[in-house]
């Protein structure tokens, strides 16, 4: 019995963080602007994002790479992708996002590669980057964007 019980709440533990992470993936989608042909399969009624298209989850369901490279995209980064506790890579290139990296990225302690290259930010880098000691990869080149220097 102490088994089924064991399981039950593994499962349900699974449930709860799929739950958070398409929270956030779907609040993501809706601070880029995602158009209604967009990112369709984004459905915040759907528990588990892993299924969803550009996405690659880990084998315990956690959400570990994102990639949305040129789609257009004119909204915001949303500061809940700070809420993928498990993400190692985030690529964002060839938009044309607008607004500052949110500080809460520095909350992504796996993360390995941020590539925003090519969107139209501005503002400061997060001093929070600073302290994702796996990034590897840090790309916010373009020829639009401004950062601030301080």
């Amino acid at each position: 019995m102490e088994l089924i019980g064991i399981i039950m709440l593994a499962f349900l533990l699974s449930f709860a963080a799929s739950d958070r992470q398409g929270d956030a993936l779907y609040d993501m989608k809706l601070k880029l602007n995602a158009t209604s042909t967009q990112l369709t399969d984004w459905n915040q009624n759907q528990v588990n994002p892993c299924t969803w298209n550009s996405v690659i989850c880990d084998s315990n369901n956690n959400v570990v790479q994102v990639t949305l490279a040129s789609m257009g995209f004119t909204g915001v980064l949303s500061p809940r992708i700070g809420d993928l506790e498990h993400l190692n890579v985030l690529s964002l290139p060839g938009n044309k996002i607008t607004g500052g990296i949110p500080e809460q990225l520095g909350n992504l302690s796996s993360l390995t590669s941020l590539d925003l290259e090519e969107n139209l930010l501005v503002g400061e880098i997060p001093a929070s980057l600073g302290h994702l000691s796996k990034l590897q990869l840090l790309d916010t080149k373009s020829k639009q964007t401004k950062w601030n220097c301080s």
